[in-house]
């Protein structure tokens, strides 16, 4: 099974999630353990959501970083990669304005 492509244990998802970690300013290694700790579903699978990808990324998430960042998380496994990322760093960021000191925001 790890060998099949689709496989969410595949060593390959690595190999992507390592170059959109690197593009995006993610820790290296969160995508890996989004994958492979968290979701655990293959390539092929589609949730009950309509979720698509090792990431499980649902279409309205798709849309908005289709529409922000041009990044098809349906388009290959790279632009997946990629979304997720994206999905990850949008997150970071707003956790991060989220918790400001309010005296830093003067």
């Amino acid at each position: 099974m790890a060998n099949d492509r689709n496989s969410y244990k595949n060593p390959y998802w690595g190999e992507l999630e390592s170059a959109a970690e690197s593009k995006w300013g993610i820790p290296s290694g969160f995508l890996s353990d989004l994958r492979l700790k968290g979701e655990r579903s293959n390539a092929d699978q589609v949730s009950e959501a309509s979720a698509q990808s090792v990431w499980q990324i649902i279409p309205e998430t798709r849309n908005l970083i289709k529409k922000k960042y041009g990044v098809d998380a349906y388009a290959s496994p790279d632009q997946a990669a990629e979304a997720a990322a994206i999905v990850v760093k949008d997150a970071f960021n707003w956790a991060k304005q989220r918790t400001k000191d309010p005296q830093e925001q003067k």
